[in-house]
């Protein structure tokens, strides 16, 4: 995904976060036992583990149903949430976070460009960063199915970058 900057400025409630809902960034697996299962998929990046949270708690987020929520772990610490939202009215999904989003972290600083990837096209979107986190909301059709959803891609900038250059 690529992005255009604007003038908004970095978000701390962001980084004070550290994390979604009670996923923190920098925790282990264990941390989430009886509320995750591991995914039988290749490694996102340089042997990161994905796991599916199964916790029915978890199927409402930010007012809206939730399709799924993935954590990503390298070296057995959360670094990246992924969490998907399909309705049959995707643009009112994605108006409706975009909105809560605002709300909860101020403007975005940039707006996400259109980008066609090997498995989705992402029409449109929005990013918040902080100095530690980054959040990126986008609207997403999968290209197999050809179904719209919104999706919100939440990470720790440091562990990211640690599990892509793996220094763990």
């Amino acid at each position: 995904m690529s992005f255009i900057l604007s003038n908004a400025q970095t978000s701390l409630e962001l980084d004070r976060k550290n994390g979604f809902l009670d996923f923190k960034f920098g925790t282990p697996p264990s941390a989430y036992a009886g509320k995750i299962k591991k995914l039988n998929l290749e490694s996102v990046v340089n042997g990161s583990i994905r796991y599916e949270v199964t916790d029915p708690a978890y199927k409402r987020v930010l007012g809206y149903d939730v399709s799924k929520i993935d954590l990503t772990f390298s070296d057995n610490k959360l670094w990246a949430i992924t969490i998907d939202f399909i309705h049959e009215d995707v643009d009112k999904a994605y108006s409706f976070l975009d909105y809560k989003l605002k709300n909860l972290f101020g403007q975005p600083i940039g707006t996400i460009r259109p980008t066609d990837g090997e498995c989705c096209y992402y029409p449109t979107g929005h990013r918040w960063k902080g100095e530690k986190t980054t959040l990126d909301l986008v609207k997403t059709q999968m290209k197999q199915t050809e179904k719209y959803y919104a999706c919100i891609y939440y990470i720790n900038n440091e562990l990211e970058k640690r599990a892509i250059n793996k220094e763990f």
